[in-house]
């Protein structure tokens, strides 16, 4: 793959305009411009499009379907799509062993890839991902990373405190991660940034947070409890006694705040 890729997110807007490309006005007239997908065959790069059930697939990519469902090995064969360039010539994609550079044809070659990403856990409230489309790519789960794996994640980025009792703050953040809605490692990443930065001293000398433990507070509510939308009220509860049992020591006014906070996204 290299560095040959671009990176896009769909939206709930995206249309044939986005993926494939239309017209737009120019000095001559009407000009076809390609979309997404079709720039990067012409760079012969990778396309990854992140949130893919954000869009409506099947308004988006319905003409190209017939070019995702493969066609390697089948050099010569042509995809006409429902443009033309400005001398009247159709645009066409093409499965190639090489990329072209003629106006209007789009090669596939074999090294080419479109990778969608999407996440499970709201996946019911967005866009449903056809069979259609689905069939056309191996759909490969990605799971949270294996219990050694996370801790050690965690014991570098809690490293940047500089303290010697960084344990302490991976132990905590590995029993919040683990449940009762397990979290994610983009999010304990920014779990442990946000209490690295906000004990480190600022420029008045002093810290964000007044304790540890309204640190670990507060990052917990700002982005573990959001996770928790939704959940039953039981879920966000056994949360609640974790972080009890975590901190016993915590103050009361950022202990009550969590409290508030967790129970406004459960379920009742």
């Amino acid at each position: 793959m290299s560095n040959n890729y671009d990176v896009t997110t769909a939206t709930a807007d995206w249309t044939t305009f986005d993926t494939i490309g239309g017209y737009l006005p120019d000095a001559n007239g009407l000009r076809f411009v390609p979309g997404v997908v079709l720039r990067s065959l012409r760079t012969n790069g990778w396309l990854v499009i992140d949130e893919v059930n954000r869009a409506d697939i099947d308004k988006a990519f319905g003409p190209l379907f017939t070019v995702l469902s493969g066609g390697e090995g089948s050099g010569g064969r042509t995809s006409v799509l429902p443009y033309t360039t400005s001398d009247g010539k159709p645009v066409t994609i093409e499965w190639s062993s090489n990329p072209t550079v003629a106006d209007g044809v789009f090669a596939v070659t074999p090294a080419w890839r479109i990778i969608g990403t999407l996440n499970v856990s709201d996946k019911a409230s967005l866009f449903r991902l056809s069979f259609a489309f689905l069939r056309r790519f191996a759909v490969i789960d990605v799971p949270l990373p294996a219990k050694a794996d996370y801790r050690a994640l965690f014991l570098q980025w809690f490293a940047k405190l500089g303290r010697p009792d960084v344990a302490i703050f991976v132990d905590v953040a590995m029993a919040i991660v683990a449940g009762p809605v397990a979290i994610g490692p983009a999010i304990g990443r920014d779990f442990a940034q946000l209490i690295v930065e906000g004990l480190a001293e600022t420029a008045s000398g002093e810290p964000t947070f007044s304790s540890d433990e309204e640190a670990i507070l507060t990052a917990t509510r700002l982005l573990v409890v959001p996770q928790y939308e939704g959940q039953p009220l039981t879920a966000s509860e056994r949360l609640l006694g974790l972080i009890d049992e975590l901190l016993p020591s915590a103050g009361v006014g950022a202990r009550d705040v969590l409290e508030s906070a967790i129970r406004e996204v459960a379920l009742s």
